[in-house]
């Protein structure tokens, strides 16, 4: 069995659980470096809201491919025109393509791997600042893309308040359904077994027709294939032919 092929999707989903903490982290994607016609966007910038951490900005190229990731270490213009804005620069790739000697060092690496059947994320490298003293600030224009991606793509209150409310509603109905279906199994079993107990009933007479009547209805169930049923009917039937057979022959006519 093959190893799953890693997509952007998938190295999306890993990035967006590393940086899960809301208390500590803004998350926006496809940032541009500027609006209008944009040259240039970041997969993803991480928005660390902490003071202790110098409300620091970290972006993250995702690449899949050795040939995309090739293509970017080639062409500098790709990155190095958000340098200015940005604290740290970091690449996000399968562990299969990433060569950390080709990759300059004082980017961050992070590399996905599967593993049990699911994908994993680990920080190789951490990243280095990309400024020898301090943060520059943020210019005006890639400051516009980055609250515009951080207005469209962060859920409200209220929308989060909706889908929960959807979410609850869809497992109040799911349990009803499934409700339902073990009532109707459970009404379907009583019926089955009020009729095993009507023949029990019959079985204990002891008369020849009585047992040869009870023969045939067990041989019925029995095709009936009711696997709930906790005996062995062949058993049963045994049991029964057995009776019949030591009847004296007077009661067998």
């Amino acid at each position: 069995m093959g190893v799953e092929k890693c997509d952007a999707a998938i190295m999306r989903n890993l990035l967006r659980d590393k940086f899960s903490d809301t208390r500590r982290y803004a998350l926006a994607e496809e940032v541009g470096n500027k609006t209008g016609y944009q040259r240039r966007r970041l997969d993803m910038v991480v928005v660390d809201v902490y003071q202790s951490d110098g409300y620091s900005l970290e972006g993250i190229e995702i690449k899949v491919s050795k040939a995309d990731l090739r293509r970017e270490l080639q062409d500098s213009s790709k990155h190095n025109i958000f340098f200015d804005d940005l604290d740290y620069y970091s690449l996000a790739a399968p562990s299969d393509i990433i060569d950390k000697d080709l990759i300059p060092k004082h980017w961050g690496i992070y590399a996905a791997k599967f593993k049990d059947g699911e994908w994993t994320l680990r920080t190789v490298r951490r990243p280095c600042s990309l400024h020898d003293i301090g943060s520059p600030g943020i210019s005006r224009p890639f400051f516009a893309c980055l609250a515009r991606a951080l207005s469209c793509q962060s859920p409200t209150k209220k929308m989060l308040y909706s889908e929960r409310q959807k979410g609850i509603q869809e497992g109040i109905e799911q349990e009803k359904r499934h409700a339902g279906y073990l009532l109707r199994e459970a009404e379907g079993n009583l019926e089955e077994l009020k009729a095993y107990r009507e023949l029990f009933k019959e079985c204990r007479l002891w008369g020849a027709d009585s047992i040869e009547r009870g023969i045939e209805r067990f041989k019925a169930f029995e095709e009936a294939n009711l696997a709930w049923l906790p005996s062995s009917l062949d058993h049963l039937i045994e049991r029964a032919t057995k009776v019949r057979d030591s009847l004296p022959d007077a009661l067998k006519k």
